[in-house]
């Protein structure tokens, strides 16, 4: 009897570990909602990866950040880019070409996996926008499409 007492009106450390946890996967969820609802306000959008081109440096359903007010006309050889030739893709761009009067023309991008890219030359207007990187590195979070798109 004193048992089922107990087991009334105390926690035990089972339950109160499992109520920790609960709240732990919570507030992470929603830290990451807010995240991506205040970055879409500044012009920042995350992305879901759909493929394997950009592997190792960004993996199938990693969610990327990409910064949609980048002046355009403005990227240079190196720099990770979003966007849509018909599907939306993002790859790095390899080389720009400019006109006479030093404007850019087109870019032209290729995924870092060197099985399974090609190159894409498109004009400045088909770039959605520039991957955000930290230490020259994607801010990303790994695997969270498969979250999202399940």
């Amino acid at each position: 009897m004193e048992e089922l007492c107990y087991k009334k009106y105390f926690y035990t450390e089972e339950s109160i570990v499992k109520s920790v946890i609960k709240k732990t996967v919570l507030y992470l969820f929603m830290a990451i909602l807010a995240l991506i609802l205040i970055s879409m306000a500044f012009g920042v959008r995350a992305y879901v990866v759909a493929g394997w081109s950009m592997q190792p440096v960004i993996d199938y359903m990693d969610v990327i950040f990409v910064n949609e007010n980048v002046d355009k006309t403005n990227l240079k050889v190196g720099d990770i880019v979003t966007f849509n030739y018909g599907i939306i893709d993002t790859h790095r761009i390899i080389q720009v070409e400019y006109d006479a009067n030093n404007k850019v023309v087109s870019y032209t991008t290729k995924g870092d996996n060197p099985n399974v890219t090609k190159t894409e030359k498109f004009s400045p207007n088909k770039i959605r926008g520039k991957v955000i990187t930290i230490s020259n590195k994607p801010l990303l979070l790994k695997s969270l499409g498969y979250t999202i798109l399940d």
